[in-house]
């Protein structure tokens, strides 16, 4: 047995979680995404990365979970503690409310209703409160494309959940036997209780359903997310890859039986393991005992399962099964769990990612592993870097400029002393988010001299890009000398980017999932990235994106009232050479811009931007046509503003 959970843990180290390494690695890209984007973008909101992600888990379908930290409010444990902080202007207090709610959850008593958005305040006999049902519609009203999920809002493929929170600096009483209860492991340490305890709670928009079939209204869930990520950073990797084969049993075997779908989630099995280790010697998590440490879990969970009790770890009166559940329903979820506790270890095969059972045992001599430190980093990084790249707009979360942005993270640069692989990972994320960041790029009046000091400040900007995303960063400066006239430069920079994207690199696409269902080719995929990267030390974006462009450039807008520009970067590059062609009037590069452009006529986007430019150069009234309705909406614009 001893020696069966060892090749399970080798296993689950090269193929399906990764080493200690790598996920001290993933921890550390989310630890430095949450720092650059709190100190570096300025967010309207504190952004937390939360989940199994954050916690050092990147599991196939799992999601990204981020917790998104309300500045205008402020949670109280009472008014004493309220009276006693000092609280800003700009700042709404509330106070918890524990005697009216159920354990684990909590109402938030309004102080003064004329400090509060009253669209979001209830009255009742008890008196005024902030209602987590309306907090959470505001937000899910404003994007059609989402959907809520629980406490959370979610993008409309679900892989990504954002919860809008409240923030509460002090533990709450209802909690407080948590940090003194009687440990017989010994796990955690009384200093780490003393750490935790300090960093306060959250709370999340989502009340209970004990008492009916409906959610309460009024009620908001006491959130332990960020003391969780740090207890889980302080197991051990064999508890890690406990939980990961009870995430995996959820994913692959409960969630597949139809019925029992709904009932069981992921934060139960961290409940139970958090409990356990608890109970447990930490010296008997071992690799050799990780399938008798998996079968105890599922032993733990099917006596809570027939008992109908699950409580929280941080406040055991509140019974996360807090919803009246079909009773049919119940009895078949704890014949599969009972069913999973009996034949033990050998569930995992049931699991489509233990199908490759010979692989499992046949893993020790014949596989070639990463030696070096340098690997392990980019075989975490680089799966976590799709992260970046996909256009999620946070909701209801505004940035600062890419420019203060940047100039912040210079400062942060060359006033700290950083290890090199936080310096690594804050150019990649600079690089990247100056993508998703909105800014305005307009061509304004070449007279106006605030144009020349925005565009001398992008220039800086897109260097930076430049230096990780090359391909991409070298376009989008070429594009903001294209729209302040410089088309010379912009033609120059242009040449200089295709002959770039003509050489072998690293090409990441928003849409792409380094996840494969072959294991083989996952392998395949993984290993090509990680020596393609460390071989050329650069990658590229498979498209160019720019959102809220308003130029009225008839070459780059098919009207004027496009202002975005999404296409594919190599084609990006040589329409950009066309338009800084035609602007110059070189007859011969125009044609011969054509003439490169007919390889992307497969592309329906690409080929309408192509018709567009053939229409231009070949038929002059077709162009006079536009230019003319493209400076009427453009000295409508100025006409407007200068009104104002």
């Amino acid at each position: 047995m001893a020696d069966i959970s060892r090749q399970i843990y080798q296993y689950m180290c090269d193929e399906i979680v990764g080493s200690e390494k790598v996920v001290k690695y993933r921890r550390l890209f989310f630890k430095v995404y949450e720092y650059v984007q709190n100190n570096f973008c300025s967010p309207s909101k504190y952004i937390i990365p939360s989940g199994s992600k954050a916690e050092g888990l990147n599991l196939p379908g799992s999601d990204i979970d981020i917790m998104l930290i309300s500045k205008k409010y402020i949670v109280y444990e009472s008014k004493l503690q309220r009276d006693n902080a000092r609280s800003t202007i700009n700042t709404i207090s509330l106070v918890i409310d524990t005697d009216h709610a159920q354990p684990g959850f909590a109402l938030l008593c309004v102080q003064n209703e004329l400090f509060c958005e009253r669209h979001f305040v209830e009255r009742n006999e008890d008196g005024m409160f902030l209602s987590s049902k309306l907090y959470l519609l505001n937000f899910a009203t404003k994007y059609t494309c989402h959907k809520i999920n629980g406490p959370c809002i979610s993008n409309k493929d679900g892989k990504l959940d954002a919860a809008h929170s409240l923030q509460c600096p002090q533990w709450p009483s209802i909690a407080r036997n948590w940090a003194t209860r009687k440990r017989s492991s010994g796990w955690p340490s009384v200093f780490l209780l003393s750490d935790i305890v300090q960093l306060g709670v959250h709370f999340v928009p989502i009340g209970s359903k004990s008492r009916s079939d409906c959610i309460h209204p009024l009620e908001w869930r006491i959130s332990f997310s960020v003391p969780e990520k740090i207890l889980i950073n302080t197991w051990n990797h064999t508890q890690l890859l406990c939980y990961a084969i009870l995430k995996i049993l959820l994913t692959e075997v409960i969630r597949k039986s139809k019925g029992i779908d709904s009932l069981m989630c992921s934060y139960f099995l961290k409940t139970v393991l958090l409990w356990l280790l608890e109970e447990v010697d930490t010296r008997k998590w071992t690799p050799e005992s990780l399938l008798d440490c998996v079968v105890m879990c599922l032993g733990r969970l099917t006596y809570l399962i027939t008992h109908k009790y699950i409580p929280n770890y941080f406040i055991p009166e509140h019974n996360m099964i807090d919803r009246q559940f079909n009773q049919q329903s119940w009895d078949e979820l704890l014949a599969l769990i009972s069913y999973l506790h009996d034949i033990g270890w050998q569930s995992i095969f049931l699991c489509d990612s233990f199908q490759y059972s010979s692989a499992v045992f046949k893993w020790k001599d014949n596989r070639i592993r990463a030696a070096n430190g340098n690997s392990d980093f980019m075989k975490a990084i680089i799966p976590l870097m799709n992260i970046l790249f996909k256009n999620y707009r946070f909701l209801d979360v505004t940035y600062c400029t890419k420019t203060k942005a940047f100039t912040k993270y210079f400062k942060n640069i060359m006033t700290k002393s950083l290890p090199y692989k936080y310096k690594v990972l804050q150019s990649i994320m600079l690089s990247s988010l100056s993508y998703n960041m909105t800014e305005s790029l307009l061509c304004k009046q070449q007279c106006n001299k605030q144009s020349y000091v925005e565009h001398k400040q992008l220039i800086s900007c897109n260097l930076i890009c430049a230096q990780t995303c090359v391909v991409s960063g070298w376009t989008l400066q070429a594009l903001n000398f294209y729209l302040c006239g410089q088309y010379h430069i912009a033609l120059r920079i242009l040449e200089f980017a295709i002959l770039l994207s003509s050489s072998e690199q690293l090409i990441i696409s928003p849409f792409y999932d380094i996840h494969m269902n072959d294991l083989e080719e996952r392998h395949f995929i993984s290993s090509n990235y990680i020596s393609c990267l460390r071989k050329f030390k650069y990658y590229t974006r498979l498209d160019i994106f720019v959102n809220d462009i308003y130029t009225f450039d008839y070459l780059l807008q098919m009207n004027p009232y496009q202002n975005s520009i999404f296409l594919d970067t190599d084609f990006c590059l040589h329409y950009l050479r066309f338009a800084c062609c035609h602007r110059l009037r070189d007859i011969d590069a125009i044609q011969q811009s054509l003439l490169d452009l007919e390889v992307f006529r497969d592309d329906e986007v690409a080929e309408t931007y192509i018709e567009n430019a053939y229409d231009i150069t070949f038929n002059r009234y077709h162009e006079q046509n536009l230019c003319w309705r493209y400076n009427e909406e453009k000295r409508k614009l100025f006409t407007n503003v200068n009104h104002l």
